[in-house]
């Protein structure tokens, strides 16, 4: 039965084979016009899919097969197996069956022989059930009593003896066999074990059979499948793979690129401007040592002025003292013009910040200029596809205002705070102008009132010490001792006045530090403002672009149902159309008339076809994998940047309500500061007998840390008193 099963199955195959190589051959036109329009291929994402999806069916149908294939041998293998120990294990029964048969005949005539034996030596009942060695004695002994009674018997007993040994060896024989029965007898339980098995195995390799069968005809089936879905990738391909899709596959790559080198870009901007502020942290450390060296200088100038005047009142002589203190004030103002030539430097350092600014400025415009014409293009080439599909256009017509609105409102933000900029460097110039030419005025009048008070004061001395002995000349000699001391009182109440004076100037100075610092400050503010909205139009732009995408997803998700809809369709209307040709069988005789040779070249053309198609369709696989590869890194790239910008709206806000909480705090701060300056000097001028100076009062106003000075001066000047 399994042999004309295996027949008729190699037969079927030899003819499926023949009527796929018959069918193949008369496509050969119409795959070589599809493989014709396919070179022009870069195959979409969904249709490689679907190619996917029929390569993985059909390799899993030849694994499915080869399985089966191998399933059946190992099944006939085992069979042929049983069957060999099935035969054994009948020859064996039949042997056990003549020994058995054997063993019964001369058990049979052995007890004929017992009874016999029984019967002529006449036993009672009870003593026939003992054993044959306990009968065997008792004949002995009888036969021994009857050769006692007389020799008459003598005979008889010899031979009764003899036929006795003939017993107790077929007793023995008897013993034996009947082990041999038991043994046999514990060989047919093993054999009916075995049969079982046997009827069980039988069964199992019906059942098996049974499956092979069914397997054999799915196989059949699932080639049958294979040939009409190759049939209907060939028309897929040559109907999906058109030109305008190959051209907006190009237009999207061109697209990812341009999104990763505008990534490229900020991130190399990012590092620019880590490294800017690196060396603005530096100078600013630099600007605290300058600061930190001038209170040491401040200090030292004030030790050497209490030293000065603890020497002017024990007598030194003033032509030094006013020597030296003329020297010192040359000194603090050389070091006031180097202050100020170093913020003129700084001021100098902004302005090319400014112009670099300006000029990244005009970068970012042009490159948002180019981006919004390639958006321009994308949108265009999007809406022609959209009328082509019947899609509306209403969608695309957004893109192209939104960056040019950031854009502007940009520019507008940059050219206002560039203005403020400007404008306070020039106050802050101005200022610093007026500053200087100020105190060179008063300098120079101090200067020249000190002199002629000098020589004045050394002419008297020199002329009044050779008149000691004459009334006037003492007089005139107090009159000019009292106004050398008055004179030197006021020089005195000058040089605190000039150290005051210094004193304002490095309050100024650091007030422009401070002034300085907040425009650099307030430059990175605007700096990566300007960024993150450059970024944010991008941002807004890939968007755009995603959404494009997404909506093009979704339209080839529909034309694939669309299309999986027409396989079912024509898989139902295949069947039906195979049922009437299946029953007529035209093609036996295409196969009669065909030789081997042509078939073997049409199998060898038809295989080098295959292969041609399985590197194009891994070609397009690998194509696929790359545009999902970069379309993954795309979406990252988007992540991160949208939560960058984020971040940096979030640091904005925040730095902008601490600004505005500090402007007011100082402002208030700078008021009370004022308030309590006013009433401070007023009440010093009031206890110490000053004049109120209000172009000092001015300039004393404009500083904001004052008020600790003053009240230093206060103290040294009780220090002094005392």
């Amino acid at each position: 039965y399994s042999d004309s099963d295996v027949r008729n199955h190699e037969l079927r195959k030899s003819t499926n084979l023949a009527n796929t190589t018959i069918g193949q051959s008369q496509q050969q036109p119409q795959q070589q016009q599809s493989t014709i329009g396919i070179t022009h291929s870069s195959a979409s994402s969904i249709d490689a899919r679907y190619v996917e999806e029929l390569e993985n069916d059909f390799f899993a149908l030849e694994d499915k097969h080869e399985l089966l294939l191998r399933e059946r041998d190992e099944l006939n293998i085992e069979l042929e197996v049983k069957i060999r120990t099935i035969s054994e294990l009948q020859a064996t029964l039949d042997q056990y069956r003549e020994k058995v048969s054997q063993l019964e005949r001369r058990c049979g005539h052995l007890e004929e022989e017992v009874k016999s034996y029984r019967e002529r030596l006449k036993l009672p009942e009870s003593d026939q059930n003992h054993s044959p060695n306990t009968i065997i004695l008792e004949q002995h002994q009888h036969q021994q009593q009857q050769y006692s009674i007389g020799p008459t018997d003598i005979h008889c007993s010899a031979e009764l003896q003899q036929r006795l040994n003939e017993v107790e060896q077929l007793c023995q024989e008897v013993m034996e066999e009947n082990e041999q029965l038991k043994e046999d007898e514990e060989d047919r339980d093993a054999v009916r074990e075995l049969q079982r098995d046997l009827e069980a195995a039988n069964k199992a390799c019906r059942i098996l059979q049974f499956k092979l069968r069914k397997a054999e005809r799915r196989f059949e089936q699932c080639e049958a499948e294979r040939a009409n879905l190759e049939e209907r990738l060939a028309r897929l391909e040559s109907e999906l793979y058109s030109e305008a899709d190959v051209a907006h596959i190009h237009n999207l790559e061109e697209e990812l690129r341009v999104a990763k080198e505008v990534g490229v870009r900020l991130n190399n901007e990012l590092d620019l401007l880590d490294e800017k502020r690196v060396y603005y942290e530096e100078e600013n450390r630099q600007l605290n040592e300058e600061l930190q060296t001038s209170q040491n200088k401040r200090i030292a100038v004030e030790n050497e002025l209490g030293r000065l005047k603890l020497e002017s009142r024990q007598g030194v002589s003033l032509s030094r003292e006013e020597s030296f203190e003329e020297h010192q004030i040359v000194r603090d103002l050389e070091a006031a013009r180097e202050r100020e030539t170093d913020l003129s430097e700084q001021l100098r350092f902004a302005e090319e910040e400014i112009r670099k600014v300006k000029r990244r400025l005009k970068e970012s415009q042009a490159e948002n200029d180019i981006l919004s014409k390639k958006m321009g293009k994308i949108v265009s080439l999007q809406s022609r596809e959209n009328r082509l599909i019947g899609n509306t256009e209403e969608q695309q017509t957004v893109p192209s205002i939104s960056p040019s609105c950031n854009n502007t409102n940009s520019t507008i933000h940059l050219e206002s705070t560039k203005t403020l900029l400007t404008g306070v460097a020039e106050r802050i110039k101005n200022k610093l102008n007026i500053d200087n030419e100020l105190r060179s005025i008063t300098m120079t009048n101090r200067l020249s009132q000190n002199i002629p008070n000098n020589e004045s004061s050394n002419f008297s001395s020199k002329e009044t010490f050779p008149m000691d002995n004459d009334e006037s000349n003492s007089q005139m000699i107090q009159k000019t001792t009292t106004e050398s001391t008055f004179n030197n009182d006021e020089y005195k109440e000058k040089f605190e006045k000039a150290l005051k004076e210094n004193d304002k100037l490095k309050l100024k100075l650091r007030d422009t530090d401070k002034q300085l610092k907040q425009i650099i400050r307030d430059l990175r503010v605007l700096s990566s403002f300007e960024k993150s909205d450059n970024w944010f139009e991008k941002y807004n732009d890939l968007r755009e672009t995603m959404k494009d995408q997404e909506n093009e997803i979704t339209r080839m998700k529909k034309k694939l149902i669309e299309l999986q809809d027409e396989n079912v369709k024509l898989r139902i209307n295949e069947k039906k159309i195979e049922k009437p040709v299946k029953s007529c069988k035209p093609r036996t005789i295409r196969l009669e008339s065909l030789s081997q040779e042509l078939l073997i070249e049409e199998i060898k053309k038809l295989e080098e076809e295959l292969d041609q198609k399985t590197n194009e369709m891994n070609e397009v696989n690998e194509q696929i994998n790359n545009v999902r590869h970069h379309y993954k890194q795309f979406e990252e790239s988007t992540i991160e940047n949208c939560t960058e910008f984020n971040r940096r709206e979030s640091d904005l806000l925040k730095c902008l309500s601490n600004l505005q909480s500090k402007s007011t705090i100082f402002n208030e701060l700078v008021i009370m500061l004022e308030e309590q300056n006013n009433n401070l000097l007023l009440e010093i001028c009031r206890t110490e007998g000053l004049i109120w100076d209000w172009r000092f009062s001015i300039d004393i106003v404009d500083s904001s840390v004052l008020l600790w000075q003053v009240l230093l001066t206060v103290h040294m000047q009780n220090w002094f008193a005392v």
